[in-house]
């Protein structure tokens, strides 16, 4: 089932709040009906009757006079200091009345319409998120959200359960499932809020519209079986998710770690760092989706030097991960994802990078299938000037890990490079190991001495599983024409020369790369003209 529309009952206020506030709202509204209703309705006639100046100045009472007689002589004259005098007020008309039980009958109305309408229905359509007025506060004024600004789903479980299925509808009723924004703001929805016909809509609307948003593993178990209880599972498709796309970075969907990896709700630097939930860990990484004090989120690389590694090989290490961390940080340029922060935290380094919402190129090539040439030579132009930028810095920058993973394809259709390789070689300087994907690292990388022309290699590796669908073989010269007979002898060669062995027989730089493509690419148009 793919509705364009959900409407979900969920009341933000909790039952014993609701019941003193709703309590509270009769008694104003029966000392409203004995007052305050009679004396509007009177001056609402007035002002149909008189005109507005002359029916707010109208009275509608009486001075009389008590005469007493005097009390010092008891002659029974008049005495005229005994007098007293009270005002009397002259009594409601039918119609005033009838205008009285008007405004009461309103006041009721909308009183129970604010508990029971609009304002307590999350709306859910193809676009968009609709929440209630009083989920303004923690979204910031903003209660409609487009899917694309939904950065996070995450669901706490702070629970007593009295059977052993944790997804059991029964046992939710102490679930939250918190929903976080990229623009500012996050909205927590209590489980026994909605109804069991609500939570399958929410699942279902979370499932077909999501996006890019990060999904917990609690959140997205959550969702599969609510979805398969109501027999709404669709068929399986390509991972779409910024979750994803890190979990095939990292070669293991929550693989074994050798060191204990952060939980949920984790602080470092003293609160700054909030951590939503680990996207994905293997060996000795981890990948955290963590929320920024100040707001919006980021994610978190945690690299782990094994206790075994030698003090001063250890040093050494850290030594160099700070230094490249800190020249990384420096860079400006719109296709490299930033490296915001390197911290270290009770003997543990971390490289805060930039969040980027897309998918991997591996993952467009999995749901699309290879791409054309002109695509391809389109997007190695722009990997290229991209890498142009970063070896053309004093000293030349090296990325290291360039790799169909490690390049995101925005939703504008722009790349961006993410995740340098400085983490990876922070460990493998450490321990001895080579740490990366072999069909992407050039022969001197492999011998421990990247340079520039090891991004050469490594692009023209993606080049190729971006042509063919299929990784290139380790430590080989690519010729996608191999696998892919159609492709043309010109973007074969392209590849060939990008992914020789010897540095020498490579093509020599980035800049040149990028005036190979434009020569291709010009040499293609003109061929598709004659």
């Amino acid at each position: 089932m793919n509705r364009k529309k959900h409407v979900i009952r969920y009341h933000v206020l909790p039952v014993w709040l609701f019941s003193i506030l709703l309590t509270f709202a009769l008694l104003s509204v029966a000392a409203f009906a004995n007052t305050v209703s009679f004396e509007i309705a009177r001056k609402t006639i007035d002002v149909i009757k008189f005109g507005p100046e002359k029916g707010m100045s109208a009275v509608h009472s009486k001075e009389y006079k008590d005469a007493m007689t005097c009390a010092s002589c008891h002659c029974g004259a008049i005495c005229t200091c005994c007098n007293t005098y009270h005002l009397v007020k002259e009594p409601y008309s039918a119609q005033e009345k009838l205008l009285a039980g008007a405004y009461v009958i309103a006041l009721l109305a909308a009183f129970f319409r604010l508990i029971a309408g609009p304002h307590t229905r999350i709306i859910l359509t193809e676009s968009k998120l609709s929440f209630p007025l009083l989920m303004s506060p923690s979204l910031l004024l903003n209660r409609s959200r487009a899917w694309s600004d939904l950065g996070s789903v995450s669901l706490s479980k702070k629970m007593q359960r009295t059977n052993t299925d944790p997804y059991d509808f029964e046992s939710m009723a102490a679930l939250t499932l918190r929903l976080y924004f990229r623009s500012g703001g996050n909205i927590a929805l209590k489980l026994k809020r909605l109804s069991q016909k609500d939570l399958e809509a929410l699942c279902q609307a979370l499932h077909d519209w999501r996006r890019e948003a990060v999904i917990s593993n609690e959140a997205e178990t959550l969702i599969k079986k609510i979805l398969r209880k109501n027999d709404l599972t669709p068929t399986p498709s390509a991972p779409e998710s910024f979750t994803a796309m890190w979990d095939e970075e990292m070669t293991a969907h929550l693989g074994a770690t050798t060191f204990v990896p952060l939980n949920k709700g984790a602080v470092l630097q003293n609160g700054r760092l909030k951590v939503i939930n680990m996207i994905a860990s293997g060996g000795l990484s981890a990948v955290y989706l963590v929320e920024i004090e100040k707001g919006g989120f980021a994610i978190l690389k945690e690299s782990v030097i094994p206790n075994s590694v030698d003090d001063k090989t250890r040093q050494k290490a850290k030594e160099l991960f700070s230094r490249e961390a800190s020249l990384l940080m420096k860079l400006d340029h719109p296709a490299i994802a930033r490296v915001l922060d390197h911290l270290v935290e009770n003997g543990r380094d971390y490289m805060l990078l930039e969040y980027v919402p897309g998918i991997s190129l591996r993952q467009h090539v999995r749901q699309n299938g290879p791409a054309s040439e002109k695509q391809v030579l389109a997007w190695a132009k722009e990997l290229a000037s991209t890498l142009t930028y970063l070896h053309e810095l004093s000293p030349p920058v090296v990325h290291r890990d360039l790799t169909p993973d490690n390049v995101v394809l925005r939703k504008d259709g722009a790349l961006v490079l993410i995740d340098f390789g400085a983490a990876n070689e922070y460990v493998g300087q450490a321990t001895g190991t080579l740490i990366g994907k072999q069909s992407y690292i050039s022969p001197e990388q492999f011998r421990g001495k990247a340079e520039p022309s090891s991004d050469i290699y490594a692009l023209g590796g993606t080049l190729n599983f971006l042509l063919t669908g299929e990784d290139p073989e380790p430590l080989s010269a690519s010729h996608p024409r191999n696998l892919r007979s159609e492709l043309s002898p010109d973007i074969d060669r392209l590849v060939a020369d990008c992914t020789a062995l010897s540095t020498d027989e490579r093509i020599r730089d980035a800049r040149a790369l990028v005036i190979a493509v434009d020569r291709l690419s010009d040499s293609a148009v003109s061929t598709s003209l004659s």
